[in-house]
C-alpha cells in the first residue's frame, strides 16, 4: 500500500470513527471503526520496526569505526641506520662516562 491510499483510507475512517462515537453504531461505521484501529496499530508497528532498524544500522556503522587502526609508517633504510648509529654513539658514551 501507498502513502496516498493509506492517507486517504485513514481520513474516511476518521469520519466513520466520529460517525462511531457519537452512537452510530450501523455495521458499516463499526467495520470502519475496526479496520481504522487496526490500520493505525499497522501503522504503529511498521514505524517501530523503521526506528529499530535504524538504530541497529548506526550499532554497525559504529563498530565498524572502532575496527580501523592506523597503519604505522615503515621507517626508511637511511633513517633506520641513523637511529642505529646514534644508538651506538650513545652508548660509547655511557662506557666513558663510566
Amino acid at each position: 500500500m501507498n502513502k496516498h491510499f493509506i492517507g486517504r483510507a485513514l481520513t474516511l475512517l476518521d469520519t466513520a470513527l466520529v460517525q462511531h462515537k457519537k452512537g452510530n453504531h450501523d455495521s458499516l461505521s463499526y467495520e470502519c471503526y475496526k479496520t481504522h484501529k487496526t490500520m493505525r496499530v499497522m501503522l504503529k508497528k511498521k514505524k517501530k520496526k523503521k526506528e529499530k532498524e535504524k538504530k541497529r544500522k548506526k550499532k554497525k556503522k559504529k563498530k565498524k569505526k572502532k575496527k580501523k587502526k592506523k597503519k604505522k609508517k615503515k621507517k626508511k633504510k637511511k633513517e633506520r641506520k641513523k637511529e642505529r648509529k646514534n644508538d651506538r654513539k650513545k652508548g660509547r658514551k655511557k662506557e666513558r662516562e663510566k
